[in-house]
């Protein structure tokens, strides 16, 4: 199978092991198509790249690939050119109003002396004391002109972007979770220069166990990106504490995340210590236990099946999968041994039932290098914005779509027909405008925007006129977002910072007092109505996103679907919701589920771009 061929060879390369020539022609036989998925949800085509080019049969490889794996890094490279000159910026910024801001992630790592354009980097990572991020994450937008362009999270503020720039996150904390090493990493920093200012990075312990953390919380149920391994062996340089990191890893409540973790990335760096001996063969039986799941889905291709969740540094071959496929039909019957079956041997299935139709929708795609509008009916993909806009946020109502647009040089929000072919600009403020949300009704928009100095929550007339904020209840200087219109316009849930994390709030179309729904520990996002108007889906980050089902008037929510990607982005129709899974990856795409007990998640769009932000379209 060439998806068997293509995890064997990038698993191979990456460990420096020999690859023979039968497993490279199959591997290098395989569509294009399927070379990209696998790069992108593992998250390491540069490293992969590097690896490759090392190997005496790299120019075996072909030529659509090899254009691929160098433009990926020609990318890196560029962003880490621009990282460095944002990265200087805001260390100025930061030693101007005696602010201590902490590098990490892949900007720690540039900055520590990692050679530019050997890791993706998506995304600027902060760390400033608690006391000085809401400060600083202002600062950044007065007077280095970033923008609002994201939610609150439990542990960083909302997500900031300039035109031409890397994302900008400011993080209070290390993750969703409180941890030691929250005080810890402040312990022991080195500062680096960047001409006259100096910024701080992580000691080489310190890295290590910043990156265990970050990569152990996106470990869904064992599985971990081949970009989570690989980053915690490129870190353990000589000069990391191994008795620290095996302390750290002894006393965590995610012990054996960390064991699992550790052992893995021990086959690319010996210095990484065996925590526990037998951690490398827990993965491996995770890996075929997980293939139990893999059965399930019915309309995913066989490589994002298998893969996805049997997993990559496991034995890899069609033996093991086999044994474990013939263990699960075991206990399945029928059904599930021809599921097996058709499983391995890539077969289709004429007599599965039908699922649920998908009605039209538009989503947020970078298809053309910057985020844009395209429209989804009937499996054809159609462009809607003009290049260059960077319109995203789409939401439609009354026979409307709005949705925000850079355009103008800021964000702000416009209204347009469902074609997009008229079109509105509805907000004029120098600060930036986004999430808008339609009511019913296509009178009014709910809008987040950052006029006052903070994310708040807004109101507009679908004319453009009378913009006034939506008096919440809570002071003004804490964020609130992510409006959401219940179907009969008559109340709007948002996010609210105001106890401590995010959670999800109900209150009536012109203000007034707020009822908090959730209360999730780690925090709760987006919401959106489903359209009986009775319940509210949002996504909860604990363990991973997941969509989580509550009841408007309140009452324990209970999972309503989860992917071991993550799901966010969830708008529903009448009987069937849609959602971006993998939202924070460089590949998402989009899924739909009708939430029903059994039924599992089904790619309506899975291309080598990523598509995220569905909306429904609406007559």
């Amino acid at each position: 199978m060439h998806s068997l061929a293509v995890y064997n060879v990038l698993t191979d390369v990456l460990r420096g092991r020999p690859v023979n020539a039968l497993r490279r022609r199959r591997a290098f036989r395989a569509p294009l198509a399927l070379w990209q998925r696998v790069l992108a949800f593992e998250g390491c085509a540069v490293q992969w790249h590097h690896a490759l080019r090392a190997c005496d049969f790299a120019s075996e490889a072909p030529q659509p690939l090899r254009r691929m794996l160098r433009d990926a890094t020609s990318t890196a490279l560029r962003r880490s050119i621009l990282a460095y000159d944002q990265l200087t910026a805001v260390a100025a910024l930061a030693e101007k109003h005696c602010i201590r801001v902490l590098a990490l992630k892949g900007a720690a790592r540039l900055l520590a002396g990692e050679l530019g354009g050997t890791r993706s980097l998506g995304d600027i990572d902060l760390l400033v004391d608690p006391a000085s991020a809401t400060l600083f994450h202002s600062l950044l937008q007065r007077q280095l002109g970033y923008e609002v362009s994201g939610p609150a999270y439990a542990h960083h503020l909302p997500g900031l972007t300039r035109a031409g720039s890397l994302g900008i996150e400011v993080h209070f904390r290390i993750s969703h979770e409180i941890l030691t090493l929250d005080s810890q990493i402040w312990s022991d920093t080195r500062r680096v220069m960047l001409g006259v200012h100096a910024i701080e990075v992580p000691s080489p312990t310190n890295m290590v166990l910043h990156t265990m953390e970050h990569a152990a919380g996106l470990n869904w149920m064992g599985r971990y990106r081949l970009r989570d391994i690989i980053d915690v062996a490129a870190v353990f340089t000589s000069d990391v504490s191994t008795s620290a990191v095996r302390s750290y890893a002894d006393a965590s409540q995610t012990r054996f995340a960390f064991e699992t973790l550790l052992s893995a990335a021990h086959e690319l760096e010996p210095r990484v210590p065996i925590v526990r001996p037998g951690a490398w063969r827990t993965v491996r039986r995770v890996s075929r236990t997980r293939l139990a799941f893999a059965v399930l889905p019915r309309r995913r291709r066989v490589a994002e099946r298998m893969f996805r969740y049997a997993g990559v540094l496991a034995e890899g071959s069609p033996r093991t999968l086999v044994r474990a496929g013939v263990s699960v039909a075991r206990r399945g019957g029928a059904a599930t041994l021809t599921a097996v079956l058709q499983l391995l041997g890539g077969c289709s299935d004429s007599t599965r039932p039908q699922e649920t139709v998908v009605p039209p929708f538009v989503f947020v795609s970078d298809t053309e290098a910057s985020p844009g509008l395209y429209g989804f009916h009937d499996g054809t993909v159609t462009q809607l914005s003009a290049l260059g806009h960077e319109d995203t946020d789409p939401h439609s109502a009354a026979g409307k779509i709005v949705f925000t647009s850079r355009r103008d040089g800021n964000s702000e929000i416009y209204i347009a027909d469902i074609q997009l072919a008229t079109q509105q600009r509805l907000t004029q403020d120098p600060a930036s405008d986004v999430e808008p949300a339609l009511d019913p009704a296509g009178v009014r928009i709910a809008f987040t925007s950052d006029r006052s100095g903070t994310p708040r929550v807004w109101l507009v007339d679908a004319t453009g006129a009378n913009a006034r904020p939506l008096a919440t209840g809570s002071p003004d200087f804490l964020p609130e977002g992510a409006p959401s219109w219940s179907p009969s316009g008559e109340q709007v849930a948002f996010t609210s910072t105001r106890t401590g994390t995010s959670q999800v709030f109900l209150i009536g179309a012109n203000g007034g007092q707020a009822l908090q729904l959730t209360h999730e520990a780690s925090g709760a996002f987006t919401p959106t109505w489903r359209s009986d108007g009775r319940n509210l889906l949002y996504v909860s980050i604990a363990q991973f996103p997941r969509l989580m089902l509550i009841p408007a008037a309140g009452g324990d929510p209970v999972l309503f679907a989860s992917d071991d990607r993550g799901l966010g982005d969830p708008a529903c129709a009448m009987n069937v919701c849609i959602a971006a899974a993998g939202p924070g990856d460089a590949n998402g795409d989009i899924v739909s589920t009708n939430g029903a007990a059994g039924t599992t998640i089904r790619v309506v769009l899975g291309r080598a771009a990523n598509d995220r932000h569905p909306a429904f379209l609406v007559p």
